[in-house]
């Protein structure tokens, strides 16, 4: 097992919540950077923006990984095989991880604006279909900015 496991608590819900935030405002970015012709920041920010989807599904289901290889790998298996979600996502998710490190690892990638706008497209439907995997009402949402990491590692809701 490559995960660990936590009992359903009240605070599951919070990191379930601020990771789909943190996917919606990675996805913002994406836009941002690809208006801006900022297409490699582009491609990085659909990457942590399926990243934290997937990992607001798997915080749901009390599921934490260590490693971004491990969150890949169970999506593979508890999410592709199954049939929970389309068999498309597992080549795709792999794909934004792969051109993610080819930007970390050799500046010279480059991406055409036309393919970041299909990436974007996809990232948006990638992110929606992890939401309907998700028993969190959307009402109940927070920003990222609305919440801070406390000492003791548990989110915060910022009052005022």
């Amino acid at each position: 097992m490559n995960y660990q496991t936590r009992e359903r608590s009240g605070d599951q819900d919070i990191f379930t919540n601020h990771w789909l935030a943190k996917a919606h405002q990675a996805l913002a970015s994406a836009v941002t950077n690809q208006q801006h012709n900022r297409m490699s920041n582009a491609v990085r920010d659909i990457y942590f923006a399926c990243f934290s989807a997937v990992t607001a599904v798997f915080m749901n289901e009390g599921k934490i990984f260590q490693k971004d290889s491990a969150l890949r790998s169970a999506f593979q298996r508890e999410m592709i095989k199954t049939g929970r979600v389309d068999p498309v996502w597992g080549p795709f998710l792999d794909w934004v991880f792969h051109n993610m490190q080819q930007i970390d690892y050799q500046p010279m990638a480059r991406f055409e604006p036309d393919l970041v706008q299909e990436l974007l497209e996809k990232a948006e439907c990638f992110s929606s279909d992890m939401e309907t995997l998700l028993e969190v009402p959307n009402s109940s949402f927070q920003s990222p900015e609305s919440m801070v990491i406390s000492n003791t590692g548990s989110p915060t809701t910022l009052t005022g």
